[in-house]
C-alpha cells in the first residue's frame, strides 16, 4: 500500500470514531473537524489552509498534493505515529495468518 492507502485508512478510522461516539455529521464528515478546518495531505503535512486549483482540486500548500478535511487536534506527529501503528497492526495480522 502506499501513502495516499494508509491515510484513507485512518481518515476512516477516524470517521468510524466518529460515528460510535454518535457525533453529528454534514457531508459524510464529523461537524466539529469544520468548525476549525484542518487538511492534511498525503505526505502527512497538515495545515488550516490549502491552495484552491480549479484543475487539480484542493492542494497543499507545501507540495502541491491533494488534501484531505481531518480532525481539527490532528498534528504532523500525532498522525505520523497513528498510521505507524495502523501500519504495525496490518504487519501483525499477515504474521500471525
Amino acid at each position: 500500500m502506499d501513502k495516499i492507502d494508509w491515510l484513507n485508512i485512518w481518515l476512516e478510522s477516524k470517521i468510524h470514531e466518529a460515528i460510535m461516539n454518535k457525533e453529528e455529521f454534514f457531508l459524510s464528515r464529523p461537524d466539529k473537524w469544520y468548525e476549525e478546518p484542518t487538511w492534511v495531505c498525503e505526505n502527512l503535512h497538515i495545515s488550516n489552509h490549502y491552495l484552491k486549483s480549479e484543475e487539480r482540486g484542493d492542494l497543499c500548500l507545501e507540495c502541491r498534493k491533494k488534501v484531505r478535511l481531518c480532525p481539527p487536534d490532528t498534528t504532523e506527529k500525532s498522525i505520523a505515529k497513528e498510521i505507524s501503528d495502523l501500519k504495525r497492526e496490518n504487519k501483525l495480522k499477515r504474521i500471525i495468518k
